[in-house]
């Protein structure tokens, strides 16, 4: 999304702590579905064709961050703010002898 202009990133405070990911809606609505389609296209022919070493390639390229501010500051900004996941517990009543 990044690449293609859909979304960024902006850093706010000298620290890192302050982060904000920005999506464009109006780029999203426009171009979104166009370069979707595109991702969707590469990947059903790598699938096709049982390209493995290609589709290696291309999820590497897909999953590598740009730069090391990704690697390090960014994702240790994540994990710090990561909350426990939210369990929904949902009762369960059962009659027992009538």
């Amino acid at each position: 999304m990044i690449d293609h202009g859909l979304a960024k990133i902006e850093v706010r405070s000298a620290d890192g702590n302050h982060t904000l990911e920005d999506v464009y809606i109006l780029v999203v609505l426009s171009k979104g579905k166009e370069i979707m389609g595109k991702l969707s296209i590469e990947i059903q022919t790598r699938k096709s064709i049982a390209d493995g070493k290609g589709a290696e390639k291309f999820y590497n390229e897909l999953t590598t961050p740009p730069d090391k501010f990704w690697e390090t500051e960014l994702r240790d900004l994540v994990i710090k703010k990561k909350q426990p996941c939210k369990i929904f517990v949902q009762p369960d009543t059962i009659i027992v002898n009538n």
